[in-house]
């Protein structure tokens, strides 16, 4: 391993970031191409059926590209999809030398840095593994689980309230918070709430960054259905967009209103009332290609998923306030009997200052018999 390549994966890592959000199914991945210790290629993977990484970095460095190294933060795809196999074009261009971050967890794509070996290109793997794996955190819970990755976030007093009894809840958390919260929003597939949510707050789930946002897929999760959903924000003004999880048994009425909306409805195995199960909901949104999901609805909704094992990575906001009001309602939980020692637990957690606030994360731990 040369001393530079931690530098320029480095380089690689920050390309890939550009694409978080955008590329679902696909990971995020960013290649850049160094001749002599001077990058002649850039380039990062934009969407599903545009050109990956690679390929962008190959077309960039032209000629320059004979003998040089590729760093790349996964494994080039080595197999036939939406686009041709990337190991093919490496090989091609003449690159020498390939280093790469983490293999690729997807069988079919899976093999190139080993086909290319074969071929005679000199191949490094494993550099700043963690981070290209942490980045793409969502790609491999998709491959390996099935299912989208789930980030619950969560903002409340520091004596774990969300809200007044009242409901009032805007704004526990200040400024700086609130624009960390629509960084996430840019950066994941899909943000989910609940009727609670829905119903006191109106929210409007867009990305309101001064530039480059993009809006994430809305999801709204509701079990009991009524007239109150035609005042939303979610199903009028910015009905397209949204899909409405509910129960069986619609309002056909109420049913043509959403869709005549441009609202997309997904109607689950659940009688009117009863909660909608989490895995059906990550189910259906997995197999229309949503791999980030932010769940930032209600602790009813939060203690559906944490209760389900749902949930893989946690943000939890605390406001320096304390609201001293014992029915005022929980940040979770729920009436089942709670234990120390029979529990999910926080790993790998870190703190810090945003803005005025406390920002806790970390990756939720279940214990083997859950719940």
């Amino acid at each position: 391993m040369h001393s530079t390549d931690h530098e320029f994966m480095r380089v690689a890592l920050d390309l890939a970031r550009c694409g978080l959000g955008r590329t679902a199914p696909n990971p995020a991945v960013g290649a850049v191409i160094v001749r002599d210790g001077i990058i002649v290629g850039r380039g990062y993977h934009h969407g599903a059926g545009l050109p990956h990484a690679e390929i962008e970095a190959l077309a960039e460095a032209g000629a320059m590209a004979r003998g040089a190294t590729m760093y790349v933060t996964l494994e080039p795809c080595n197999h036939h999809g939406r686009t041709g196999p990337c190991t093919h074009a490496v090989l091609a261009a003449g690159i020498s030398r390939l280093v790469y971050a983490v293999a690729d967890p997807f069988e079919p794509a899976a093999g190139g840095a080993a086909w290319l070996s074969e071929r005679g290109v000199l191949v490094s793997s494993g550099v700043l593994a963690r981070e290209a794996r942490e980045l793409n955190a969502p790609f491999f819970t998709g491959v390996l689980k099935g299912r989208p990755l789930v980030l619950l976030k969560l903002a409340g007093t520091l004596d774990g309230h969300p809200a007044e009894r009242s409901g009032k809840s805007k704004y526990i958390t200040g400024s700086k918070a609130l624009e960390r919260v629509h960084q996430m929003r840019n950066t994941l597939d899909a943000i989910m709430i609940g009727a609670g949510t829905a119903r006191l707050d109106d929210p409007s789930l867009t990305c309101r960054l001064a530039e480059d946002g993009r809006d994430p897929l809305r999801v709204l999760v509701v079990s009991s259905p009524g007239e109150w959903l035609l005042d939303l924000q979610l199903t009028t003004t910015l009905a397209r967009g949204t899909i409405l999880f509910t129960a069986t048994g619609l309002d056909p009425e109420l049913r043509a209103t959403l869709r005549d909306r441009g609202l997309e409805l997904i109607e689950g195995p659940t009688p009117p009332g009863a909660p909608i199960a989490p895995a059906f909901v990550l189910d259906r949104l997995f197999a229309r290609g949503i791999r980030s999901i932010l769940l930032e609805g209600g602790p009813t909704l939060a203690t559906a998923f944490l209760e389900a094992g749902l949930v893989d990575q946690i943000a939890l906001f605390l406001a320096p306030k304390l609201l001293l009001d014992s029915q005022a309602p929980l940040l979770m939980g729920s009436r089942r009997t709670g234990s120390l020692d029979r529990g999910p637990t926080i790993a790998g957690m870190s703190v810090e200052m945003v803005g005025q606030d406390v920002l806790v994360t970390g990756t939720v731990e279940y214990p083997e018999e859950w719940p």
